[in-house]
């Protein structure tokens, strides 16, 4: 027996932290709209399966527990579904394998690996082929117009009304998360049908710690029928440890949600978290007032367009900050230009309030430093304020704020000051900044009643979703106006801005004229960087042929640019080190300073520092120019080679890239926005000279930057290398040499990671079955690992010359029988994919390259 009451304050942190115990990604059951069939990691056994095989595949699940999975899957599907697992990616991305008909229904299969198995989805089309093109199309047009939008919210609103037509959910809501965890919805798009909840807020216990960690990993999440009994998950083995489902889309619901959406009044949902920099920024929540079970495509543009948005809201939010940023350098030299001798002599000659309402609302403000506080506007007293920062000071945060100083300093007179946010200006010299504001009636509108009940059980005290969601709105005295997620990014950069011109006005005289050229530099930024975006997506939209390469494009492309912006942001604002910008676009290529270690890119010359405007520019052309030379330059073969230099002259910088050993260079027939960025951004933008040679040898790029676009040198900070991963010489096992033989890159370059950890030095990647019989008449190798299947072409070809040369190999496969009757006539191990490092390391012990 149970009985509900009323919440107090122990038994509701006592009933979220129960709710916080709920294994809701291993529930043990599954929803009724598509088969879940999980195996061991390398896809053999079949060891969970949903009680929905019946259903869908004609097959009792008892019956199917201890199948082979290539029972059910063909050897084209299991190739790549072994592929798609061998990605890095994997445990944390469901990845789309193909298609499968069984009986009159089409399935799209999918699959991830979490705790060394594999899951697999099969969502089943409404009709027997697939229908995805509109909803491709309609997701394509959403990331579009969302790119078209200057500000956050412009960017939720479009986004609510194309994910509504895009999946046909009755309503859409874009919800943000608050500084306390609480959410409100800042964009809403919805049938006239459905009830508005635009503008509401959402207590921070609807959604427990627990369900937000699991958003960020989760990318969406899918209720078809909130009043549909889950589906039994059954095990081969009755005392397996749980299946993990937080990537299934398919995964069994949580009860104290569905009986929240019930009382809402919803019959289906759909969830997509919105990320922004690794952390949960808000939600896409999609409600529908019956059953709806969305088409897998439609989900896989759904859960497309959940990312991009992530990405664009990151990108707007970072436009924003540096809009902020050059606002606040302005406000900062107000402050403390009068002051550079004595910082807390009141020698202004206006307030800085005025300027200081551009960018957030306060009554008042205070500086805090050396023993002395100066004020302007409503503040407490030089006592108060000075207790303040002592109460901040026993925060680890670098921002400090309170709308309740009266509860927290109930022995303070603060006047009619009622909150503050506390800025760190300077740790050294113990300098902080103040800003004040007055006591306020604060009023909230709520989706319904925000306090809880709770039900006492054996179980301890558990939550209990509210009964009625209508607008309920809770008035509070006795504190400030609440601090907002906008105030705390403008304190970010006001403080960065602070910090930063409080330090070069203290220490040097000439500070004033570095602040106001910051300003102008930022200012210029600003004014250009949505353009570039938008232009961007444009180019990027044109020359795509599909939805996922025009994403892709369009994210690299926004990448480079917020790799540069990271660059400047490293070096204060004062310029970007282009050999910093190009270790990073050329990483993957650099792979040591030993020659040995198979460099593919070589950089060379002396330290310069770019622009903000001119690493932009710069940013963008080595971005084209790597991204060329990866898909059809001297970097798409592993004998290609990109030469990187630059050197000084009287006129500026002069940039020479050039490719070798890459394929049979011809001068292509259209000009593509790769192509225009390399030879106009620069000229056009900068004054400087550019100019490309398509010579059959490869691609020759030469690059004049001109004297302006170089920051002043005495701002230059010494490089800072990238880190890459290179063995260990202690740790080495061995100095000898590898060639594996692997058509798909991300899997050859992994395994070409895991044999360098192991210790060996040369290492050789092949793509065909004809390069690697090259390689073997120049070359000797210790060790070969050898792909079965190469582009449709077994590699018996090559495991013979190696048997005939007596060279230790060994099979890797994604297929099934048709590998292993091609292997039994060597005697070589087989690898089945997905492989681990530590079947290599055995393999390796048992060949007698390497030590036991």
């Amino acid at each position: 027996m149970s009985i509900e009451t009323e919440v107090e304050e122990a038994e509701l942190q006592e009933a979220i932290a129960n709710c916080d115990k709920e294994p809701i990604h291993i529930p043990g059951t599954t929803q009724t709209f598509g088969v879940v069939l999980a195996t061991d990691a390398k896809l053999n056994r079949i060891e969970f399966a949903s009680e929905t095989t019946q259903q869908y595949l004609g097959i009792a699940a008892t019956d199917l527990l201890g199948q082979p999975m290539d029972s059910l899957l063909d050897e084209l599907l299991m190739h790549s579904a072994r592929n798609m697992l061998t990605r890095a990616s994997s445990s944390h991305q469901r990845h789309v394998v193909g298609e499968r008909v069984f009986g009159n229904t089409m399935f799209q299969v999918s699959v991830y690996g979490k705790d060394g198995r594999a899951v697999l989805d099969f969502l089943p089309y409404p009709t027997a082929t697939r229908t995805d093109s509109s909803a491709l199309e309609r997701a394509r047009v959403l990331l579009t117009e969302s790119t078209a939008h200057d500000s956050v919210e412009d960017v939720l609103a479009a986004a609510v009304e194309s994910l509504r037509t895009t999946t046909r959910f009755d309503r859409v809501k874009a919800y943000r998360f608050l500084p306390d965890n609480s959410g409100e919805v800042v964009a809403e798009s919805r049938a006239s049908h459905m009830e508005s909840y635009m503008g509401l807020r959402f207590p921070a216990t609807d959604i427990p710690p627990v369900a937000r960690e699991l958003y960020v990993k989760t990318p969406i999440r899918v209720m078809a029928d909130v009043h549909a009994s889950d589906a039994t998950l059954l095990a081969l083995d009755p005392d397996a440890r749980p299946l993990d489902l937080s990537l299934s889309i398919l995964r069994g619901s949580s009860g104290v949600h569905v009986q929240y959406l019930k009382n809402m009044g919803v019959k289906s949902t759909l969830t997509l978290p919105i990320v922004v920099e690794g952390k949960l920024w808000g939600l896409f929540s999609l409600h529908h007032n019956k059953p709806l079970v969305p088409e897998p495509t439609a989900l896989i543009a759904a859960e497309l367009t959940g990312k991009m948005l992530g990405l664009i809201l990151q990108h707007a939010k970072h436009t924003r900050h540096l809009r902020r940023l050059s606002q606040s350098i302005s406000f900062a030299h107000e402050l403390f230009s009068a002051n550079v001798g004595a910082p807390f002599e009141n020698s202004h000659t206006s307030s800085p309030l005025p300027s200081l309402s551009d960018l957030i609302q306060v009554d008042g403000l205070a500086v805090v430093g050396a023993g002395k506080v100066y004020s302007d506007g409503t503040v407490p007293s030089v006592d108060a304020c000075q207790a303040i920062v002592g109460l901040a000071s026993r925060s680890s945060d670098q921002l400090f704020l309170a709308d309740d100083l009266r509860a927290q300093l109930p022995d303070t007179h603060l006047g009619d000051s009622a909150g503050v946010l506390r800025m760190n200006v300077d740790a050294r010299k113990k300098v902080s900044l103040l800003l004040f504001r007055g006591l306020s009636v604060r009023q909230t509108s709520w989706a319904g009643v925000p306090q809880k009940s709770l039900t006492r059980s054996a179980l301890g005290p558990q939550l209990n979703p509210r009964k009625s969601f209508a607008s309920y709105v809770e008035s509070v005295e006795g504190k400030c106006d609440e601090w907002s997620n906008d105030d705390l990014e403008v304190a970010v950069a006001l403080q960065s801005a602070l910090i930063q011109v409080f330090s070069v006005q203290s220490e040097l005289k000439d500070g004033r004229d570095r602040a106001n050229l910051l300003v102008h530099e930022l200012n210029h930024r600003v004014r250009n960087i949505l353009t570039l975006v938008q232009s961007l997506s444009s180019s990027s939209r044109a020359s795509a042929t599909s939805l996922e390469g025009y994403a892709t494009s369009l994210e690299e492309r926004i990448a480079a640019l917020a790799t540069a912006h990271d660059l400047l942001t490293d070096g204060d604002l004062r310029g970007v080190s282009f050999a910093r910008m190009a270790r990073v676009e050329l990483h993957p290529f650099i792979q040591g300073e030993d020659e040995d270690e198979g460099a593919r890119a070589e950089l060379q010359g002396p330290e310069i520092s770019l622009k903000p405007d001119a690493a932009q520019v710069m940013a963008l052309v080595l971005h084209e120019l790597t991204s060329n030379s990866v898909k059809y330059g001297s970097l798409s073969v592993p004998q290609g080679r990109v030469s990187l230099v630059w050197e000084k002259s009287d006129r500026g910088v002069i940039i020479s890239w050039s490719e070798s050993g890459g394929p049979h260079v011809t001068t292509p027939e259209r000009d593509g926005f790769g192509r225009s960025i390399i030879e106009n951004a620069i000229p056009h933008e900068l004054g400087g000279e550019a100019s490309i040679d398509f010579m059959t040898t490869g691609v020759g790029v030469r690059l004049l930057l001109p004297k302006t676009a170089l920051a002043v040198e005495s701002l230059v900070e010494p490089e800072r290398t990238a880190d890459v991963e290179t063995p260990n010489p202690d740790e080495a096992i061995s100095d000898g040499s590898v060639m594996i033989l692997e058509d798909n890159y991300v899997i050859a370059n992994e395994m070409k990671s895991w044999f360098l950890k192991l210790g060996f030095r040369h290492i050789v990647t092949v793509s065909t079955v004809m390069q690697a019989l090259q390689k073997l008449r120049d070359e000797r190798f210790d060790f070969c690992m050898l792909d079965v299947n190469i582009r449709g072409e077994w590699s018996k070809p090559v495991a013979s010359r190696l048997t005939e040369l007596g060279a230790p190999f060994a099979f890797a496969s994604g297929y099934g029988a048709a590998s292993a009757e091609i292997c039994q006539s060597f005697e070589a191990p087989l690898l089945t994919k997905p492989i681990t490092i530590n079947e290599i390391r055995g393999v390796l012990i048992n060949a007698g390259a390497l030590p036991a």
